[in-house]
């Protein structure tokens, strides 16, 4: 969401081990506030955003620089979600668990 909302890529990765620490040793509870902290975050950026086809453009420091737009990098983001419920669940089921149901239906 952070490249979205036009943060390079540089201070992304800078944050990312400072957001692994936040999640450690929470409870389910403090998950789903963090969690829904971050839907606010995304209501925002999309309620900023009235032109899913704006042009933007991303500096990668691979990759470097793609001018893209807003929609296009939107739906890897959604896409990626779907990705990790489904692992989630397998992981799930892997220790014998129920698993729970993925499709947006449910949320």
């Amino acid at each position: 969401m952070s490249m979205l909302a036009g943060v390079p890529n540089k201070d992304i990765v800078l944050k990312m081990p400072g957001w692994a620490e936040e999640a450690q040793g929470r409870t389910v509870d403090e998950m789903r506030r963090l969690f829904s902290g971050a839907a606010e975050q995304f209501r925002d950026l999309l309620g900023r955003t009235p032109d899913p086809d704006k042009t933007m453009t991303i500096e990668h420091p691979k990759y470097g620089r793609l001018d893209t737009h807003f929609s296009d990098i939107l739906r890897p983001v959604v896409s990626h979600g779907t990705y990790r419920r489904g692992n989630v669940t397998a992981m799930l089921r892997q220790q014998g668990y129920a698993g729970v149901p993925t499709d947006y239906i449910f949320y």
